[in-house]
């Protein structure tokens, strides 16, 4: 029977870790759950979105976080674009959706949910 050592487990725990917090590219749009992905991105993003967020007067809750979209101004730093369920029936999307355009633009939007 094979053993995993604790020092190989500690490794790859790092490993993803490192591999889990992002940059975002600027002039690119985001929705929050995008940045908001791991346990590493919410360390990093939600102060920020957080405080994007009571920039505009919004609530910093999870629906907040997650269902809005962001500017990327820095490889680290965004800007409330909209709040998503604003506008009746609309929620934050991936741009792999089809609301976004299914991946032909990298940028997340919002869109009606389905």
């Amino acid at each position: 029977m094979v053993q995993i050592t604790p020092v190989v487990l500690a490794a790859a725990t790092l490993l993803g870790q490192a591999l889990a917090i992002a940059n975002c590219t600027q002039n690119q749009f985001y929705c929050g759950f995008t940045l908001l992905d791991s346990g590493a991105n919410i360390a990093l993003w939600k102060p920020k979105i957080d405080a994007a967020l009571t920039e505009r007067g919004l609530p910093a809750d999870s629906d907040h976080e997650f269902n809005s979209l962001f500017f990327c101004t820095g490889p680290q730093s965004v800007a409330l674009d909209e709040f998503c369920p604003a506008n009746a029936n609309f929620r934050c999307q991936p741009h792999t959706a089809n609301g976004c355009g299914s991946g032909i633009s990298p940028n997340d939007c919002c869109a009606p949910s389905l």
